[in-house]
């Protein structure tokens, strides 16, 4: 309303909302408030990562992968690691949804949308989870021939190296064996990397140290959320008091 101040998280739930509905509800946006310091272990992936942050903040796109092949076993923090790095960088993650579903309705239309909202938001991460299920093959005889022209147009587009570094693409899979060698070969998802179940005692302790880090974080978190709701009641009950005082003098 007219004289209301907007604030700058209402303006980014709005832009977030309206660019899945363009996205035709194939797209979601996760906020990644956090970064590679709140994740345990896995520290050869953690350190080519930030690597890899540095020459993003240091404008050096050429040296880094077009995309990554993340693997692993079920429970290891691909996705989480995945969403750390973006938040290192400081840029928004995209999730795409179910390419082949047809029940979901889409088509090489909604993908040209998706394509473009990811061009125009760039740089963002973009990450497709159960990537081996996700992803067809152009060859894959089950799928129907639009399919394999959805396959065949996310191939080239994650292939083109205008995007190197604006657009950085996470295939997340624990069979990376099924992945279509289209996809993980150079000029794409290039950078393989795979995480572990920790197996040293270091690396357990590791896993603790991280845990006791993230309770940490929350319970911080929900004292500042107190805090908050605090001076917005202390704020509403002096409000009412000016109002009551307000009325008693006329």
């Amino acid at each position: 309303t007219m004289g209301e101040s907007v604030s700058l998280d209402y303006l980014r739930d709005k832009k977030r909302k309206i660019l899945e509905n363009e996205g035709a509800g194939l797209i979601e946006f996760i906020e990644t408030d956090y970064n590679l310091n709140l994740v345990s272990g896995h520290e050869f992936v953690k350190n080519r990562f930030k690597n890899a942050a540095k020459a993003i903040k240091h404008n050096q796109l050429d040296v880094l992968p077009m995309g990554y092949l993340i693997s692993g076993p079920i429970g290891t923090g691909k996705s989480f690691l995945v969403s750390a790095f973006a938040g290192e960088i400081g840029i928004p993650m995209v999730i795409i949804r179910n390419i082949h579903g047809q029940q979901n309705g889409f088509t090489e239309n909604n993908l040209e949308k998706i394509l473009s909202i990811l061009k125009a938001i760039s740089p963002v991460a973009v990450m497709i989870d159960e990537a081996d299920a996700m992803l067809g093959s152009r060859e894959d005889k089950s799928t129907n021939s639009e399919s394999s022209r959805i396959f065949a147009q996310i191939a080239n587009f994650m292939g083109n190296t205008e995007y190197r570094g604006k657009i950085i693409w996470f295939l997340i899979t624990s069979r990376p064996d099924l992945i279509p060698i289209d996809l993980k070969r150079q000029g794409r998802a290039e950078e393989h990397l795979a995480l572990f179940y920790p197996e040293t005692v270091e690396e357990k302790i590791d896993v603790v140290k991280g845990i006791e880090m993230l309770e940490t974080a929350l319970i911080e978190s929900e004292k500042k959320l107190e805090t908050v709701t605090k001076e917005l009641e202390d704020t509403k009950n002096t409000f009412q008091r000016t109002l009551a005082e307000y009325d008693n003098y006329r």
